[in-house]
């Protein structure tokens, strides 16, 4: 019998000789879902393993429409603070960015909050005393929100443009902005240059001139490509 389970038989124990222990009580006692931040893919892989159940769902339904989370409530939270998940502004498309900003207008159920060590992200959040509901709440507030493509990736362009200025002479704007002339040994290169020197050249979608940020964006645009196909509706 692993940890989890022996947690929970102390837990049925504790209870059993004291019936006016609530159920907030017991789970907040309960060190399951209680990790360090941990990346998004991996707890998109292992949910149960990370997400209590009120939040899950929801999670899950903003996964498939291409948004990441940030963090979620967890059952050590003081009650006030409700059932809650954090959505991580940075992977959000403008078109969410401005659905998310007119629906926390008038519904104080969405809020933008800065959140810890600098992260600006919008928070929803519903009641969890007498909230049998709660799940179904989160993801009726989440079904709002659009099918997305990712926002991570830098365009060929791009890619090109910052090749050409690697070893430029560094200059300031006018509000201070650090940014760095032509390389006159590169301002010939090509795009077959600059791809040469990428770390992982397997991002890199040639047909689009797309480079993704990591394997979770690129799995991200591909799942946004198969959700369009099922729909009928045209790629890119």
């Amino acid at each position: 019998m692993g940890q989890d389970d022996d947690m929970n038989i102390d837990e049925i124990l504790k209870r059993i000789k004291d019936p006016n222990i609530s159920e907030s009580t017991a789970q907040n006692n309960n060190t399951m879902y209680q990790y360090k931040p941990t990346s998004t893919e991996y707890v998109m892989e292992n949910p149960e393993q990370f997400i209590i159940p009120e939040c899950i769902e929801c999670c899950k339904l903003l996964w498939s429409k291409g948004i990441d989370t940030y963090q979620c409530g967890n059952y050590e939270d003081p009650i006030e603070n409700g059932f809650w998940i954090e959505i991580d502004t940075s992977s959000l498309s403008d078109e969410n960015k401005q659905l998310l900003n007119e629906i926390s207008i008038g519904d104080s159920r969405i809020f933008f909050n800065e959140g810890l060590q600098g992260q600006h992200n919008y928070i929803i959040r519903v009641d969890r005393l007498n909230n049998p509901n709660a799940s179904q709440e989160l993801c009726d507030i989440a079904d709002n929100l659009s099918l997305q493509d990712t926002v991570q990736f830098t365009t060929a362009t791009e890619i090109l443009d910052k090749y050409k200025r690697t070893g430029g002479v560094a200059k300031t704007d006018e509000y201070g902005y650090v940014y760095y002339d032509i390389n006159p040994e590169r301002q010939n290169a090509t795009l077959t240059d600059a791809l040469m020197t990428i770390e992982h050249p397997e991002l890199y979608i040639v047909e689009e001139g797309r480079l993704y940020k990591n394997q979770h964006a690129l799995n991200v645009h591909m799942n946004y490509l198969n959700q369009l196909e099922k729909n009928g509706n045209k790629h890119l």
